[in-house]
């Protein structure tokens, strides 16, 4: 390996001129260190590869015919031991056949110039091939300096070109694919081997060549190297261009299959400890109608037993009858039992007994069911889901929650279309809101005055979005505090009432996952509102 050149570290370039006649060798030093440059000279070839291998000069001006090594030979030297180096090598020469000329660049001659020499080319020369060698070098820099960048950027990065092939191919693409940037580069990207939907992607990268903006693709199924199914994260840009009516592009993109996993049960940790925090108020939720379903079927097991023993007398007295024994200790026993039995009372209570258990058996039905819902982990993709029912089942088995400090409005629109979601994260972000405005309004009101606060949750469409706005009447949310509510661990309320978690967990299911949004509006002392937004039919589904 050489040095560096002299112009890489500031200092006047350095120019190596070889030639066996002192007198040529004195007026070229003459002439360029007179333009600014550094002249070393060299009388024969032997020398002048010593001096070149020593000195590294940033350009060489070589006589063609010198003693025991010429010129063409010197070249081909220089450029055999070091085939990537970009140093200008000017023959100047009175050789000026054809013959010569050919040999010249064959040799490795970057220019050539006839003896006598006209000192203006000869300068303009000089100046020409140092700017091109210069901007060469800047070239490779650039190129190394991206080359290590693409090393340690720990996404995918993938580039193709204009004509579809790829022209870019990072080591993590070789880490995540298995495949090799030697086994891709310059080939169409089509033909690239990854194990992934590929009508998925060229209908997106048709998508972003037709519309020109960045294309986010989620949760894109591929086969790992290992055989095993994973989930990558891409985004496709285009390449700027304005000299072909379709670019090129750029996929950057991660393997997301662990931090799926992470977040999955991250929810489901956060949803199983809401219904740890729950389960006191759902106990008693399922205990105040299981109380008295369990009354009335004491009373209508009473009932039933009263009513089969007047049944008792009545068959017997038929017998009678039907014999002709009829006697009066008969008649008045069977008389003194309806008596007992209170017809009246048992026909009207009877009924409202049966109704008042099947209701409470529905409610039973209705919270388990909610439960069931809201507890069990569900799927782990997106499918078309009911938005209010959600909610429904989540005021449900949050009832506890609110109930003694709010009255809990809803106004949801009969007419909302399915929701793409995960509808189980959604039920978390609701049961969350839904938590924290009963705690706002707890902070609110005054204990034992016996007054209630409101909570609102209205659903609708706006345009391609389904809005749920949670409202409530509770203390609000200091300005200060505003931007800091979705930070995880942040919190506003006591030690032990909250983790600070409810938010960033709803502000990550919103916005990261379901491409949708969150937006607060709150006045301290008067409450606050939560407004989210989300896109019914996002990109990833066709039709």
């Amino acid at each position: 390996m050489f040095m560096k050149n002299h112009s890489e570290t500031g200092n006047a370039p350095l120019i190596l001129v070889v030639d066996d006649s002192q007198l040529i060798r004195v007026k070229l030093r003459n002439v360029l260190e007179s333009d600014g440059y550094s002249v070393a000279e060299a009388a024969d070839g032997i020398i002048a590869l010593e001096l070149y291998g020593r000195l590294n000069p940033d350009m060489v001006l070589l006589d063609a015919i010198m003693p025991e090594m010429d010129g063409f030979a010197v070249c081909s030297r220089i450029k055999k031991h070091s085939p990537g180096d970009s140093t200008p090598v000017l023959m100047v020469t009175t050789l000026d056949d054809e013959k010569s000329v050919n040999l010249a660049f064959e040799s490795g001659a970057t220019d050539y110039i006839t003896k006598p020499i006209h000192w203006a080319v000869l300068r303009h020369r000089v100046r020409r091939l140092l700017r091109a060698r210069k901007a060469e070098e800047m070239v490779r820099v650039a190129h190394d300096q991206i080359k290590q960048l693409l090393a340690s950027i720990t996404n995918i990065f993938i580039g193709v070109d204009p004509e579809g092939r790829i022209i870019m191919w990072n080591a993590q693409a070789e880490k995540i694919f298995g495949i090799p940037a030697s086994g891709v580069l310059s080939k169409p990207f089509k033909t690239c081997k990854i194990l992934w939907d590929w009508d998925k992607i060229i209908g997106y990268v048709a998508e972003l060549l037709e519309k020109g903006g960045p294309m986010r693709v989620e949760e894109i199924i591929y086969v790992r190297p290992d055989g095993k199914q994973g989930l990558l994260d891409i985004t496709i840009n285009p390449l700027p261009s304005d000299s072909v009516k379709l670019p090129g592009f750029v996929i950057i993109g991660s393997d997301i299959t662990e931090k799926k996993k992470m977040d999955t049960q991250i929810v489901f940790s956060q949803k199983m400890e809401s219904i740890g925090q729950l389960a006191a108020g759902i106990a008693h939720e399922i205990n105040t109608p299981m109380q008295y379903i369990g009354d009335n079927m004491v009373f209508l097991r009473n009932a039933f037993t009263d009513f089969c023993n007047f049944n008792q007398h009545v068959i017997e007295l038929v017998k009678a009858v039907e014999s002709g024994t009829v006697t009066g200790e008969m008649l008045s026993a069977a008389l003194g039992e309806k008596s007992r039995l209170d017809m009246e009372f048992l026909a009207s209570e009877i009924p409202l007994a049966i109704e008042q258990s099947m209701k409470g058996i529905d409610r039973v039905s209705k919270l388990v069911l909610a439960m069931k819902d809201f507890s069990h982990p569900g799927t782990t993709g997106k499918i078309f889901s009911d938005i209010n029912s959600g909610i429904e089942g989540t005021i449900t088995i949050s009832k506890n929650e609110w109930k003694y400090v709010a009255d809990l409005k809803t106004d949801l629109d009969s007419h909302l279309p399915l929701v793409y979601c995960v509808i189980n994260e959604i039920n978390q972000v609701v049961l969350n809101m839904i938590v924290n405005a009963a705690q706002a309004i707890k902070d609110a009101i005054v204990p034992g005055s016996g007054d209630k606060g409101l909570i609102t949750i209205k659903t609708e469409r706006k345009g391609d979005f389904v809005a749920i706005a949670i409202s409530d009447t509770g203390v609000g949310i200091p300005g200060p505090m505003m931007h800091r509510i979705f930070d995880p661990f942040f919190t506003t309320k006591d030690v032990g009432v909250g983790t600070g978690q409810g938010l960033a967990i709803a502000h990550n299911i919103i916005v990261n996952k379901h491409n949708g949004g969150i937006n607060v509006e709150s006045e301290v002392g008067k409450g606050t509102v939560f407004t989210i937004c989300l896109p019914i039919k996002p990109k990833e589904v066709d039709g």
